[in-house]
């Protein structure tokens, strides 16, 4: 079968460009574009249908819509599907009008924002073989043109008249489908008010509203949920609810959270990714990330550790507890073994605990453009085959790389290049940086000497930013707290990434507990650790550990560590009367791995090593911190707009005798 998608090239009809005559293909141009391959135009003229929509949307408004493929087929409600990994391929089956089928899923190609390609190899069902083209053209005005073509081979005379009657049923409801979905997206960017419909109130806001979303919930949660939600306990929910509530999380939060868990569809709860969902609600992320690991202690939800494909960024293996963290994992359909400690390579994600409600892990397809928005082109070409996309890629970083080879080659685009075109015929050098204009022409081939066919691929350079990596955790004073017996296996050193590490020390300790005498110094030691507890929660970082009288606390933002380190310092300041402890604090930003020590996770690594070993540069009352600090925007703006004094030193490193410039300074002369 044929998986070409050739370009029209016809004055007025070419992709992704406003078309001019606003002329449209006829059925039989548009299969002119896109072939049938021999191998299935001889079992006859396939049951097909090209549907044609005009929408007053723009394509970069239609795109996210047409690419959410399992959003759609829900709302056409089509069955669910189910999919197993076999030998490298994608196999599904469904039970579509009655009928069992079960077929093998040819991977889907894709072009942003132009189109999108899937086919099916049936082994049980009404047919064959399937495909479907879904392409778009953009037209004047700011509006856009859809083709959707769906070509059926049946398995005989009595399903070629079933797949008629089903293609006409299925163009009206689809029609209606799209446009519905479209005006919601439409309705929802349009929305001017800072509190959109049934988003949570900030704290602070009128008692009266968070009443109200209490008694909705409540009456949501008891009135005839039986009847649309069998497998829900409600007397668990309101249980949890109790829970939550004397856990003091938001009350008006706490019911938004429930309604999510009493109506939400299977698909969209079996895997919740809160700071998506943080992002729709437009809540505080860490707000909801608290309350949903308050929830997994009270038994509303439980938390997997997802390992990730570095490639397609699909889920691979499931883990409920750190400690079962795998070192190394493989992506069939990527065609790739892949070691698993590095920063991108697992995910945290809250699936609803099954004691109060079953959910279950449902598919309505298999590629989900949409939750690949990172790559831009999939294309498959066989060999001696060879392709010219004329791409809509705008400016910014790629990687081009081939299924199943680990080579990523660079691409960057940008107005100040040549307008060139990215010649991909041939290998191209592993040291080299590809460089042209946005949109530009992609030359592809695949030798004819290949034994198969090669999978090209051109992905946006970007983090995933809905992605709650372990770390998010791991500097989470309250997932330290609330799961202090997660840690990761003895084995894993797994990379966090840049992190900002901080270091505490009280000043002239051992006079402190010769003078107060063991237990009046442990007391006040005791009590000093509260405070930087306190301290370090409040500005977005977690204590990693106390050694003796000192502590280590790591924040992601090296500014909140710097708010921290004053903060400390104000409190054990000689104004304060209620304390006679000093301290001296360092900071260093660097990267860092996550390790397991004594059972607690610890972070190590020569960053950490040069965060301790900077205290020996402050004084009492002081803070030093490295050079790397102010690589950050944020906290270079901050000492440069509120003026702070800074001294600068040069630390030598003793084991190579290089140096590196440290700044340090002192709390009072902070406040802006």
């Amino acid at each position: 079968m044929s998986t070409t998608i050739a370009a029209p090239t016809e004055p007025g009809i070419t992709p992704g460009n406003t078309s001019a005559a606003g002329r449209t293909f006829s059925k039989a141009e548009f299969l002119e574009k896109f072939p049938w391959d021999p191998e299935w135009a001889q079992f006859g003229s396939p049951v097909d249908d090209l549907w044609i929509f005009e929408y007053d949307y723009s394509v970069e408004q239609v795109w996210p819509v047409i690419a959410d493929t399992s959003t759609l087929n829900h709302r056409l409600e089509l069955p669910p599907m189910t999919f197993e990994e076999r030998d490298g391929k994608l196999y599904g089956s469904a039970t579509y009008a009655g009928i069992y089928s079960e077929w093998e899923e040819i991977p889907w190609q894709w072009e942003h924002l132009r189109s999108l390609e899937s086919a099916r190899l049936y082994s049980r069902g009404i047919a064959r073989y399937v495909r479907g083209i879904f392409y778009l053209e953009a037209l004047p005005g700011n509006r856009c043109r859809y083709y959707v073509y769906f070509g059926w081979v049946p398995t005989g005379p009595l399903t070629r008249l079933m797949l008629r009657i089903g293609l006409k049923r299925l163009r009206e409801k689809y029609g209606k489908a799209i446009e519905a979905i479209l005006q919601e997206s439409h309705a929802k960017e349009n929305d001017a008010s800072g509190n959109p419909s049934g988003a949570v109130p900030p704290a602070g806001d009128s008692p009266a509203a968070s009443e109200a979303g209490a008694l909705a919930a409540h009456e949501l949660l008891t009135e005839a949920k039986s009847e649309q939600q069998p497998t829900l306990n409600v007397a668990k929910l309101m249980s949890c609810r109790k829970t939550l509530l004397e856990a003091e999380q938001p009350e008006a939060l706490v019911d938004r959270v429930l309604e999510y868990v009493s109506t939400a569809t299977d698909d969209v709860l079996y895997r919740i990714r809160v700071k998506a969902l943080a992002r729709q609600w437009k809540v505080d992320e860490r707000r909801l990330l608290l309350l949903f690991l308050h929830g997994t202690r009270a038994g509303l939800f439980y938390l997997t550790w997802d390992v990730i494909c570095p490639h397609c960024r699909g889920v691979r293996s499931e883990v409920t507890h750190l400690g079962e963290l795998p070192q190394n994992d493989e992506c069939d359909v990527c065609e790739i073994d892949f070691d698993t400690q590095g920063i991108n390579s697992f995910e945290v994600t809250f699936h609803v605990h099954r004691s109060v409600r079953e959910v279950e892990k449902q598919f309505f397809c298999s590629a989900e453009p949409a939750k690949k928005d990172h790559i831009k082109l999939q294309l498959s070409l066989k060999p001696g085959e060879s392709r010219d996309v004329q791409s809509l890629l705008a400016s910014g970083v790629y990687r081009m790389r081939v299924q199943g080879e680990r080579v990523y080659h660079p691409l960057e685009l940008d107005a100040s290049y040549e307008r060139s075109p990215v010649d991909w015929r041939s290998e191209i050098s592993r040291e080299s940086v590809v460089k042209a204009a946005p949109r530009p022409p992609v030359l592809l081939a695949n030798p004819a000497a290949e034994q198969g066919p090669r999978t090209f691929i051109i992905e946006e350079n970007v983090e995933d930013r809905d992605m709650l990596r372990p770390v998010d955790l791991f500097n989470f004073q309250d997932f330290r707290d609330l799961f202090s017996k997660e840690a990761l296996a003895a084995d894993i050193q797994l990379d966090v990434g840049l992190q900002t590490i901080l270091f505490t020390d009280i000043v002239g300790s051992s006079r402190y507990y010769q003078d107060r005498g063991d237990q009046g110094a442990f007391a006040q030691v005791r009590k000093h650790f509260v405070e930087l507890y306190r301290i370090v929660k409040a500005h977005n970082g977690a204590v990693v550990k106390t050694i003796g009288d000192a502590a280590m606390a790591a924040f992601s933002r090296p500014i909140d560590a710097i708010f921290a380190a004053v903060e400390m310092q104000e409190y054990y300041s000689p104004e304060n009367d209620a304390t006679d402890l000093r301290l001296r604090i360092s900071v260093h930003q660097g990267p860092c791995l996550a390790v397991n020590l004594n059972s607690n996770i610890d972070y190590f690594g020569n960053t950490v090593n040069l965060a301790a070993k900077l205290q020996a540069l402050a004084e009492s009352g002081q803070i030093a911190f490295s050079g790397a600090m102010l690589e950050d925007r944020e906290t270079r703006r901050h000492f440069s707009q509120n003026k702070i004094p800074l001294a600068r030193v040069q630390y030598t490193q003793p084991w190579d005798g290089s140096s590196i410039e440290v700044y340090r300074f002192s709390a009072h002369s902070s406040k802006a």
